[in-house]
C-alpha cells in the first residue's frame, strides 16, 4: 500500500471521526436542551397544578 494512499486513507477517515463527534455532540446538546425545555415545562405544570388546588 503506497504511503499516500495511507496518509489520504487516515485523513478522510479523521474527517469521518471528526464529522461523528461534532453530529454526536450536536445531538447530546440538543437532547439537554430538549430535556431541560421538558422538565420545566412539567415543573410549570405542576407548579400551576399545586397553585389551582
Amino acid at each position: 500500500m503506497p504511503a499516500i494512499m495511507l496518509i489520504s486513507w487516515n485523513e478522510s477517515n479523521l474527517t469521518i471521526l471528526t464529522l461523528g463527534v461534532i453530529v454526536l455532540a450536536v445531538e447530546e446538546f440538543f437532547m439537554s436542551l430538549i430535556k431541560r425545555k421538558y422538565w420545566s415545562m412539567v415543573i410549570q405544570w405542576v407548579l400551576v397544578e399545586e397553585i389551582t388546588k
